[in-house]
């Protein structure tokens, strides 16, 4: 794996630290290659094409552009995002300094599968202070201690991920908790390789099939079946931009029964076929097409 910065270059400002990748701290439970907290950048942009061998969070306490899922977007203070090792990063304001705090991190207890629910899916939080009480004692682990607590590290990032994996993206998050088509989303987003028939979903809400499909109608203009299957082709474009992925395995990744429905179902939706898709954004990012070739 491959540190943020040339091996040896550790601390460079007292509200953000870079870890070298021999550094013994770390095991291969949980590692750190960085963090930082209310770390200030110049007017501008940082690019990262092929991004980092680790995972990424960013809280972003101004209001900033961001490209994720290869859509460019504003966002909020208060925003929270979380990017997949190896995804290319873009975010800042080109028009004056802003203010970020960040974690960059991997290892064996941080790499949970529900994870990918939050995966490039932006989270605001009108009241971001326990997330950025996180960043602050990730950072203080270092500079109060000679040895970290691995386990304070492992905690403070899993409040972080399960934070922004509630699926709850509005400013009122203790109505959220009894909106039963929020809850809904949420499992589906989890579980969208599973079979998900709507009896299922609707008894994880305690709620009748018939009931569900109704709340699912009238606030999200679609069924239960709709929406099932408008997150798997979401999930699925996500996918088709890891070129390692064969079309086959990313239709059982994202729940269809086999390649060729997906393909039919994708095409139907996005007027090009998954490979096409694929081909055009390797073309867009500078890639070869080699890789579009595996189905």
């Amino acid at each position: 794996m491959k540190s943020l910065m040339p091996l040896g270059y550790t601390t460079p400002s007292l509200n953000r630290i870079y870890f070298t990748d021999e550094d013994p701290r770390f095991n291969t439970h949980i590692r750190l290659l960085g963090v930082a907290c209310r770390e200030i950048m110049p007017a501008g942009f940082v690019s990262r094409r092929l991004g980092l061998p680790a995972f990424l969070c960013v809280l972003f306490h101004d209001k900033v552009s961001v490209e994720v899922m290869s859509e460019r977007i504003e966002v909020l203070p208060g925003t929270v995002i979380l990017w997949d090792e190896k995804r290319p990063h873009y975010f800042g304001n080109v028009s004056q300094p802003w203010d970020h705090s960040w974690v960059v991190f991997s290892g064996d207890d941080l790499e949970q599968d529900w994870m990918r629910a939050a995966f490039e899916r932006p989270q605001r939080f009108q009241d971001a202070s326990h997330l950025l009480g996180c960043f602050s004692r990730l950072l203080r682990e270092f500079q109060a201690f000679e040895k970290p607590d691995l386990l304070a590290l492992s905690a403070n990032i899993h409040l972080l991920l399960r934070e922004l994996c509630r699926g709850y993206n509005v400013t009122n998050h203790s109505a959220d908790v009894w909106d039963p088509v929020r809850r809904a989303r949420h499992w589906i987003t989890g579980n969208l390789r599973q079979k998900l028939p709507v009896a299922v979903v609707a008894k994880r809400v305690s709620l009748s099939p018939s009931r569900l499909q109704q709340l699912f109608r009238a606030q999200l203009n679609c069924s239960v079946q709709q929406y099932i299957e408008r997150e798997r082709l979401q999930e699925a474009r996500y996918w088709l931009m890891h070129e390692g992925m064969r079309i086959s395995a990313i239709a059982e990744q994202t729940g269809f029964s086999n390649a060729f429905y997906f393909t039919r179902r994708f095409t139907k939706a996005f007027h090009q076929s998954p490979r096409e898709y694929r081909r055009l954004q390797q073309i867009g990012s500078g890639k070869t097409n080699a890789s579009a070739q595996k189905s």
